[in-house]
């Protein structure tokens, strides 16, 4: 039935429940955890699928984390020859970067927690529709945003960052938000992002009640867009 490769730059920011869905259509899956596993000799098309998942370091500090420039070739390399990739936060930054955009931090600050995103119009006609604003509220994470690479079809944007959902061809799509997350991981997030969480600007019991009303609204949003997004793309 095929075979997906994770890329997982934190111990944290895992695939989630995305899991659910690989194993329930009998998808086989190997994470490689990147920021400890060498990329040296990795075939780029192998795999059916490649998901790219998120992580605090920048694309744009490849100087210090190396695996973000095997990442970009490898990532690159698939989208030439229109194989599947999905990306979630800096997966979905990796993913314009090896596309020739720009990485850099948001001028808007971070964009921290549950937020609705506009569907385009463009981005109805697609499984991105499952999170349109009507419907759920996804999770944010990120202080980094991108130029939305040449070529590329923008189908959600935040109040706060236009480029947040983008599709590549017919067989790939970046995530600038957290679809993947359940509610275990983002309470594991208020304690792993103790730092920003101690400078302020965020209220931790709001957040971990929001995080109890929508985390499972959105899993089952995300099941929704991922088996679609898989017949979509022959998986």
């Amino acid at each position: 039935m095929g075979k997906a490769i994770i890329f997982r730059h934190m111990l944290d920011n895992d695939i989630g429940v995305l899991s659910h869905v690989l194993r329930g259509r009998g998808i086989e899956f190997e994470v490689i955890d990147t920021f400890s596993e060498s990329l040296e000799g990795f075939d780029a098309l192998a795999p059916d699928l490649l998901i790219v998942l998120g992580g605090a370091c920048g694309v744009y500090q490849e100087d210090i984390y190396p695996f973000i420039g095997d990442e970009k070739r490898i990532i690159r390399e698939r989208l030439d020859q229109d194989r599947p990739v999905l990306g979630i936060c800096l997966g979905a930054q990796l993913m314009a970067a090896a596309l020739g955009s720009k990485v850099y931090k948001g001028a808007q600050g971070k964009e921290i927690g549950w937020q609705t995103i506009d569907i385009s119009g463009a981005g109805m006609q697609t499984p991105a529709k499952y999170f349109d604003k009507n419907l759920t509220r996804i999770m944010q994470w990120h202080g980094d945003t991108f130029d939305l690479p040449q070529g590329a079809v923008l189908l959600a944007s935040s109040p706060l960052y236009e480029n947040q959902v983008f599709q590549w061809g017919q067989r790939s799509i970046g995530f600038q938000c957290h679809i993947e997350v359940d509610r275990k991981t983002v309470r594991s997030w208020l304690v792993s992002e103790a730092y920003d969480v101690g400078k302020g600007g965020i209220d931790i019991p709001a957040l971990q009640r929001e995080t109890d009303e929508w985390a499972g609204v959105m899993n089952g949003q995300t099941h929704k867009f991922f088996h679609d997004w898989l017949d979509q793309i022959g998986l």
